[in-house]
């Protein structure tokens, strides 16, 4: 072969070639921006591209994708106000991403001649002004924006980075302020409120989260236009912030999409246990992660998280994991409980408590996509050394299903059979004695005791009392499960969380052993019931 030398045809042309190759891939990751928050990211900020690539920005930028388009509230009942809220762990660059992102809004509706009205908030003035300058740097100068969303100019006379507007339009596109901050005279087709919560004594002040919601109620929702939406990005540092009090007026009619990014991928169980908080149930984990991946390996690794965990494990829960509670419970925390290795052999007197609930009719009657649970417990009284005054409630195994009645019929079956002798008892109500009148009927049951009891007065707080106040004694076990992790955080919701069916077995077996209530676990036990 003859060597192609210096000034052969074949030089040029082979460079005109590659500059044919670049230009089409440049072209291609053009249409990609002006369909794709994050490929719009990453085509602006070219230095950080591969960042804004990493696969949670990929999937928070189709959610925000989906939201310009309407199309991520279609299953999403309601007639109120279009919310996504977007919880991801501190320096993953979620705030990064929807600064781009609403420059992508901004471009991307200009060119289709739609409204795109912005407010920027955040827990202060300051930060919510940083972040809208972000949003005007990248729109007036950027070159690579004029290539996506061609035509987009901002009005030199309105370029105050609270306040600016684009040429030629009478109304203001983008203003920011702290939330608490006054909105008049201004509407919003895409509301931020970025980081609402300053830090902890921030979230701990009752005064201040009263303020927020006021404010989020009579300003800052009265701004949304017909067809806007809010996203809300944060680390939550409290059960009962903006977030939790949306959550807990949902029924009211706001449309609101969770998307929680934990930094370690959860468990089954602890996806159905974040339910317990009011959080909505993932069926697994949103990017497809195996339990414990963390969510930027290549910036934040496992032992990193687990390092940070180890400093303040509550603290983590809630901005880490985006899970908070109450440390210590409202009414009774996980460090009120003693545990035990494996049940006690001797002493002891046990009973499978069941909580039967009528799934099926629930789901139909409220649209639900998290209806009540069947719950069934392992309660045992022991009293070693046949002493009474110091009986000891153990909690010996707990199941949990979402399923119809026959189902949870079958379950139960299936587990009392692992423990030959046990009888069962309930609450004497319509669905239990529907369910206790089938499960005696039952051949491989008959030799079981199965017993209803009458109903107990008061509310479940009442009901509760007598072992919450065993507990608060140190006179209440958990046998070591895999349930304990749901239990105890059913436990401290308890009486705000969603649900609270472990609970009530619990009540119900304090029932059936006659344990009254008293001072600080030095309660009145009349031993009853077989088992």
């Amino acid at each position: 072969m003859t060597p192609t030398i210096a000034n052969s045809p074949s030089r040029p042309l082979a460079h005109a070639q590659r500059e044919a190759i670049a230009e089409r891939a440049r072209r291609a990751r053009m249409l990609l921006a002006q369909r794709h928050p994050a490929h719009f990211a990453s085509y602006v900020d070219d230095k950080m591209a591969k960042e804004y690539q990493a696969n949670h920005l990929l999937f928070i930028g189709d959610k925000l994708r989906q939201a310009e388009s309407g199309e991520l509230w279609a299953d999403v009942p309601g007639d109120g106000v279009k919310i996504v809220v977007i919880e991801a762990p501190p320096r993953h660059w979620k705030s990064s991403l929807i600064n781009k992102a609403v420059a992508w809004f901004i471009g991307k509706r200009v060119n289709e001649g739609r409204p795109h009205q912005v407010i920027l908030t955040s827990y202060g003035a300051e930060l919510a002004v940083t972040n809208s300058r972000a949003v005007l740097t990248t729109v007036r100068d950027t070159p690579e924006f004029g290539e996506v969303f061609p035509g987009v100019v901002i009005d030199p006379n309105r370029s105050a980075a609270n306040n600016w507007a684009l040429l030629g339009e009478p109304t203001t596109t983008c203003i920011a302020t702290g939330v608490g901050g006054a909105l008049t005279g201004q509407g919003a087709d895409m509301m931020v409120i970025d980081d609402p919560v300053k830090d902890f004594a921030d979230a701990a002040s009752p005064t201040s989260r009263e303020s927020k919601w006021q404010w989020w109620l009579t300003t800052a929702r009265t701004r949304v236009n017909p067809g806007g939406f809010v996203v809300i990005p944060l680390t939550r540092w409290h059960e009962d912030d903006i977030v939790g009090r949306m959550l807990a007026n949902q029924e009211h009619g706001d449309r609101i999409v969770m998307i929680r990014l934990p930094a370690l991928a959860e468990t089954q169980a602890e996806r159905e246990s974040a339910g317990l908080l009011g959080l909505p149930v993932d069926k697994a984990d949103l990017l497809g992660r195996a339990a414990g991946e963390a969510l930027w390996p290549s910036r934040y690794s496992r032992e990193q998280l687990l390092a940070t965990k180890r400093l303040g494990p509550a603290a983590f829960e809630a901005l880490y994991q985006g899970r908070p509670r109450r440390e210590g419970g409202y009414l009774l925390g996980r460090h009120h409980f003693k545990s035990l290795a494996s049940k006690p052999g001797t002493d002891v007197r046990w009973i499978w408590i069941i909580d039967f609930a009528f799934t099926e009719k629930q789901v139909a009657k409220t649209k639900s996509n998290d209806p009540d649970w069947t719950a069934m417990g392992l309660i045992g009284l022991w009293t070693p050394g046949g002493n009474r005054q110091d009986a000891r409630l153990v909690i010996g195994d707990m199941h949990r299903w979402q399923c119809t009645l026959t189902q949870a019929k079958q379950h139960v079956k299936r587990i009392m059979l692992t423990t030959p002798g046990v009888g069962a008892a309930s609450a004497n109500d319509f669905v239990d004695r529907i369910a206790f009148d089938d499960l005696r009927a039952d051949a491989d049951l008959m030799s079981r005791r199965l017993k209803t009891l009458p109903r107990m007065r008061g509310d479940k707080v009442v009901k509760s009392a007598a072992w919450r106040d065993r507990a608060e004694g140190g006179l209440v076990y958990l046998v070591d499960g895999a349930w304990n992790g749901w239990f105890l955080d059913q436990v401290e919701a308890f009486p705000r969380g969603s649900h609270d069916d472990g609970i009530d077995v619990v009540s119900v077996g304090t029932q059936y052993f006659g344990i009254g209530t008293g001072n600080r676990g030095v309660s009145s036990v009349k031993v009853v019931g077989f088992g």
